[in-house]
């Protein structure tokens, strides 16, 4: 405990101090006993330590693509299963996908897939008692990606001539050459 610091507030004089090191998600019961000018006066209260802000974050990503998925794999933390009650995904620090402390994985929307490079980001999150969403950091478990949709190339078979109704092949270049050639042997 702190010691007691004394503030002045509108008229009243106020004094706070602060407990460290107390144990997460552990009840206390305080007794707070303040003297009024003719009495005492106690009033005991029940608190339970909320946890604080995660301070282990993810140590490996993965991003694989299964056209037309983008999928994002992850490692647990190593901290209590307790401790925290998120993932949340950043995709380029600006997209934020939310996903449940049970899964460590997720798939993201194929708008990603524009041969751009971005960036993915995952923090170990914890919604506490005041409904504050605390985030470990989160520059520890990147990984950058790009992905482009895949092309598909077919090749067309060779032509072969057509036939006509007597059976002989339609050769329109090779008669054209075999005309030109006669022409030319009867000039000479």
């Amino acid at each position: 405990m702190t010691p007691w610091e004394k503030v002045e507030k509108e008229n009243e004089t106020l004094l706070t101090t602060t407990f460290v090191n107390l144990i997460p998600n552990t009840a206390y019961k305080f007794i707070l006993t303040c003297k009024d000018t003719s009495e005492m006066i106690s009033k005991e209260l029940q608190i339970t330590t909320d946890y604080g802000r995660p301070s282990d974050s993810i140590e490996s990503v993965n991003v694989t693509f299964d056209y037309p998925i983008i999928r994002i794999e992850w490692s647990s933390p190593s901290i209590s299963i307790d401790s925290f009650t998120e993932y949340r995904i950043f995709i380029d620090n600006k997209d934020s996908f939310v996903s449940t402390k049970s899964n460590t994985s997720f798939q993201i929307s194929n708008k990603y897939i524009d041969s751009k490079s971005h960036t993915v980001s995952i923090a170990v999150c914890y919604v506490n008692n005041q409904n504050a969403t605390l985030c470990s950091s989160k520059n520890k478990a990147e990984k950058s990606f790009s992905f482009s949709i895949p092309t598909t190339t077919t090749t067309a078979p060779p032509t072969s001539p057509s036939t006509t109704s007597n059976g002989i092949y339609s050769y329109s270049i090779s008669i054209c050459v075999f005309l030109f050639s006669l022409i030319n042997i009867f000039l000479i």
